[in-house]
């Protein structure tokens, strides 16, 4: 069987102020791209900062859509290159971010344990910088949820051991 990886990015031009948006299609396969859109739809409950992921085709393929969320104004820095600055400069890149925006850090580290995500690693996540003063503005939106529910069984839930010792699944807790 052979993988499709695509990674596009395309443009719109809006109807409400004429600008160009730019998005980013991803596909990897179906089940990647059913996580993305049922973890958006299940951040979208939450008072968080995300992208928004919807479902688009592309050449026949099935893909999430997300909005390029970096401009003119403001840029991301992931983690990765948050930590070295940090180190570079004698300063603790935990407490820094804490001070920033210790409301999303702890809102991503929630969300991430509810839906499964798997793949939150330091380029997955990072800053919000201010391109005029080069400073740091806080957490940039979560993003990159292809991955999500994979400590899970299925996208239907997850086997939980019981205090009989058996199994079921979240639904069948349901009932």
């Amino acid at each position: 069987m052979q993988q499709r990886c695509y990674n596009f990015v395309v443009f719109s031009i809006t109807s409400v102020k004429d600008e160009l948006q730019f998005f980013l299609l991803k596909d990897g396969d179906r089940r990647d791209v059913d996580a993305e859109l049922l973890a958006s739809k299940i951040m979208d409950c939450f008072t968080i900062d995300h992208v928004r992921y919807l479902p688009e085709q592309y050449k026949g393929v099935d893909v999430s859509s997300g909005e390029i969320i970096t401009s003119i104004e403001r840029s991301i820095v992931s983690m990765e290159y948050v930590q070295i600055y940090a180190q570079n400069h004698d300063q603790d890149y935990s407490r820094m971010i804490l001070t920033k925006d210790a409301y999303a850090y702890y809102s991503m580290n929630i969300i991430d344990y509810l839906i499964g995500n798997t793949d939150r690693h330091w380029g997955n996540w990072g800053v919000w910088v201010d391109n005029r003063t080069n400073k740091i503005m806080g957490l940039h939106p979560l993003m990159d949820f292809n991955k999500a529910f994979t400590a899970y069984d299925s996208l239907e839930g997850a086997i939980c051991q019981t205090s009989t010792g058996g199994q079921c699944s979240t639904e069948d807790l349901m009932y």
